[in-house]
């Protein structure tokens, strides 16, 4: 399911629309300008999943995703990266009894400072993603030695996007904590964070 539509699932970089079959990746080769994915979309597979879940249970986690079908799994803090169809998503937010959330990554980005991050968002072509009516909101978790706030990596990454789209398309998208269309994922690690 898609974020904001009431379930545990979401995908990172996710849409609000009718078709949720559709992967972001799948989306932005399909969005006009280019035949051609965004170049932000080529750090990850198409098939290539994130399974967050408490830590500790990591390990339990990769051989329950294993048991339902899951090709390979890798094993981080607070999840499991695991490879599969969409279907196989579904079945992991459905039969999962570990995972918090199921999330479709799309960029790894270098985030060492928040002014870092923030040009590495406002380098996401976020119209292949999203459009500037659809309400927004960021889940930001992590901290490195220069972002120490969740709070304060959550809303350098909302400026980005907000600023990319009233720079290209001369509109800003509405910020929505509840219930909002699209609910973008950003973990902080060190000096990198993905989407």
């Amino acid at each position: 399911r898609p974020a904001g539509q009431g379930g545990r699932a979401s995908r990172q970089g996710g849409q609000g629309q009718d078709r949720p079959e559709e992967s972001a990746s799948s989306q932005a080769q399909a969005h006009p300008g280019g035949s051609q994915a965004p170049a932000f979309l080529s750090g990850f597979a198409q098939d290539q999943w994130f399974a967050a879940c408490p830590k500790s249970l990591e390990t339990l986690l990769a051989a329950e995703l294993t048991a339902l079908g899951a090709g390979a799994t890798r094993e981080t803090v607070a999840g499991v990266y695991f490879t599969g169809p969409v279907a196989l998503a579904y079945r992991a937010c459905l039969w999962s009894r570990l995972a918090n959330r199921v999330l479709l990554p799309v960029a790894r980005l270098e985030a060492a400072d928040s002014d870092t991050l923030y040009r590495q968002l406002k380098a996401v072509d976020w119209g292949a993603l999203f459009g500037p009516d659809q309400s927004f909101a960021i889940d930001f978790s992590g901290e490195n030695r220069e972002i120490r706030n969740t709070q304060f990596g959550a809303q350098r990454s909302k400026d980005a996007v907000v600023d990319w789209f009233v720079e290209k398309t001369s509109r800003r998208p509405p910020v929505a904590r509840k219930d909002p269309a699209i609910r973008l994922n950003i973990r902080l690690s060190g000096e990198q964070a993905v989407l």
